[in-house]
């Protein structure tokens, strides 16, 4: 699946704007195939509550490192169950 946002859960993705990759001024830069809008949504919405619990990108990066992107992703899923239908 291509990314239009970055995920929040890779340890050298950021969040401030910069493709998936971080090459790129910005997703619609990159050479990544578009998602669908329900795979943008879902992306987006991970992102915003990424960014929201963890605050700046050093401190999701060293908790990533620390925990581990499962860990963490359990944590936060148990408080915002974003998976569920």
């Amino acid at each position: 699946m291509a990314r239009l946002f970055p995920d929040p859960y890779a340890a050298d993705a950021a969040l401030d704007g910069l493709c998936a990759c971080g090459r790129h001024a910005g997703a619609l830069a990159c050479d990544a195939a578009p998602a669908t809008a329900e795979e943008t949504a879902a992306q987006a919405v991970d992102v915003a509550v990424a960014r929201a619990v963890l605050g700046p990108d050093a401190t999701r990066r060293a908790l990533l490192r620390g925990v581990g992107a499962a860990t963490l992703t359990a944590a936060i899923g148990a408080f915002f169950p974003l998976a569920a239908a």
